[in-house]
């Protein structure tokens, strides 16, 4: 399957969301509470929200229309293979030895299957609904993580503002 824009947005955001944990964050347990670190914070995870709804709604693809643009496929490779079969008939009967009609036998049954394959959408169908289903999911456990993220550094700022300390001060019990 052909990597997309869409694909490669959903990738990055959740790649950011995933790190969004592992990287430090400012919360009130810890002894300091710098009020620039937790505000600079929940920017960052404010962005990682916006990326991560960007790619949910990209994941958000309609079926119908790719569908149809692969339908559109599937009728050009029927005509080049409608033309392949009949330019394999003429040259049948423009009469060959046994071995020659053999593999031109071949190479029809195999321009036949092409042929079935392409009328066959359902196959592409399922696959393409699986993907779709996945990438969704995807994106919707990255929003869903980026939201929770946002919650616990706004959480930490709050904190750091009850307790009134901008200036690196300790952060008394």
């Amino acid at each position: 399957m052909r990597r997309t824009a869409r694909r490669a947005l959903v990738a990055a955001v959740l790649t950011t969301a995933l790190a969004a944990p592992l990287a430090p964050t400012a919360s009130a347990d810890e002894a300091t509470c710098d009020v620039t670190a937790t505000g600079a914070a929940v920017t960052t995870a404010e962005q990682t929200v916006a990326d991560a709804r960007a790619a949910f709604q990209a994941a958000n693809r309609p079926l119908g229309r790719l569908v149809a643009a692969k339908r559109h496929e599937a009728r050009v490779e029927l005509a080049r293979s409608r033309a392949a079969l009949r330019a394999l008939a003429k040259q049948a009967r423009s009469g060959s030895t046994s071995d020659g009609s053999a593999a031109l036998r071949a190479e029809v049954r195999a321009e036949r299957r092409d042929v079935a394959e392409a009328r066959n959408l359902l196959t592409f169908k399922r696959a393409l609904l699986a993907a779709i289903k996945a990438d969704r999911a995807a994106a919707r456990a990255a929003l869903v993580a980026a939201r929770a993220e946002l919650a616990k550094a706004r959480a930490a700022q709050d904190a750091c503002a009850s307790a009134g300390t901008s200036t690196g001060q300790p952060v008394t019990p």
